[in-house]
């Protein structure tokens, strides 16, 4: 089953010591929900028949996450919607998977990302906070075409004040 990931509910699950594979998208127009949520009972169904997975792996915590509502926490994690992320407490890492809606239709997408998952073989990255750089990376990639604009601004200013017409002198005639 899929948990919805809100306020009332994300702090309990950030401290259960398993991991959150999340699926962020806009959850009123995502079409995404159905083929992830068909992925993680897979998943589920497959490992509890498994016996001697039981104690080595814990199984993850899967959700939804309204990236609309949320727009600031996953920030940090650099989330473009819609996107499966990966987010490990205990180790303070993450791993995100930006989603392009038409090809991610299928669940055989998300049960390759969650089998990588328990199996171990996700590279993961470390959470840290982003940089100024990063933030700036983030909003233009996310604002484009209307950050091309903030960014042309400064070089136009620098240009007119270099290039700027020529005033003559004021000279008093003495």
């Amino acid at each position: 089953t899929l948990s919805t990931l809100d306020n009332h509910n994300f702090k309990q699950f950030s401290h259960l010591d398993k991991i959150l594979i999340i699926l962020v998208d806009k959850l009123q127009t995502s079409s995404l929900l159905i083929p992830f949520q068909n992925a993680a009972q897979a998943i589920t169904y497959r490992n509890s028949m498994i016996e001697y997975q039981k104690d080595t792996i814990k199984m993850p915590v899967f959700g939804y996450l309204d990236g609309i509502k949320w727009r600031k926490f996953i920030k940090k994690y650099f989330v473009q919607l819609p996107s499966v992320l990966i987010i490990d407490f205990q180790h303070d890492r993450h791993r995100t998977f930006n989603l392009d809606s038409q090809s991610f239709q299928d669940d055989k997408v998300f049960s390759t990302i969650m089998t990588s998952v328990l199996e171990g073989t996700i590279q993961w990255e470390a959470t840290t906070t982003p940089t100024i750089l990063q933030k700036i990376q983030y909003r233009v990639e996310n604002y484009y075409p209307w950050s091309l604009f903030v960014l042309i601004l400064p070089v136009l200013l620098i240009v007119t004040s270099i290039c700027g017409t020529k005033y003559p002198d004021d000279k008093k005639n003495v």
